[in-house]
């Protein structure tokens, strides 16, 4: 190679600049190549979490209602006027009331069917004991169209509010067969 001085230049080891832009190239295409099946993996994922969420919230909802739906009922004590499913009118489409004598006799200062529970911190233990007026013994399962919720309100004691137990439900319907 000649300079302008017409001296030979000594040849210089290295890429040239298209050689180096060629490069750059492949790279950047790789790289695009690279972070678009990342991005499509993370978004994939994120859908996979939203639905397994979705599932699970489903589940716990459907066990809740479930246990509640099979304790309906439930009165060993053969208390007089018992109604274990739709007590109290509450048998609509979309809501239920269900009743079922599970505990409270351990606070009882007679273990007795129909005793009075006398020890306020035991009254939510031990065996039926003739009412259903502990907690979780008188419930009504309802829906609530303009919050898409599934609620279970505790009906004794009284003056507790609804728990959401299942969100973003966009329908719901009970079905009773006899």
């Amino acid at each position: 190679m000649q300079s302008f001085f017409g001296s030979r230049t000594k040849q210089e080891p290295g890429f040239t600049m298209v050689e180096f832009v060629i490069s750059a190239v492949i790279l950047l295409l790789i790289s695009a190549a690279l972070f678009t099946i990342l991005a499509e993996t993370q978004r994939s994922s994120s859908y996979q979490t939203e639905v397994q969420a979705v599932m699970d919230n489903t589940r716990i909802a459907m066990d809740t209602v479930e246990g509640y739906v099979r304790q309906a009922g439930n009165d060993p004590c053969r208390a007089a006027g018992f109604v274990g499913i739709g007590d109290g009118g509450v048998m609509t489409a979309t809501s239920v009331r269900l009743r079922s004598d599970l505990t409270g006799s351990a606070g009882c200062a007679t273990p007795s069917c129909g005793c009075v529970c006398t020890t306020s911190s035991l009254c939510d233990q031990g065996d039926p004991d003739g009412d259903t007026s502990d907690a979780g013994e008188d419930v009504i399962i309802s829906y609530d169209a303009t919050s898409k919720t599934v609620n279970i309100t505790p009906q004794a004691p009284a003056g507790l509010p609804a728990q959401p137990i299942a969100n973003y439900i966009s329908a719901f319907t009970l079905q009773y067969f006899d």
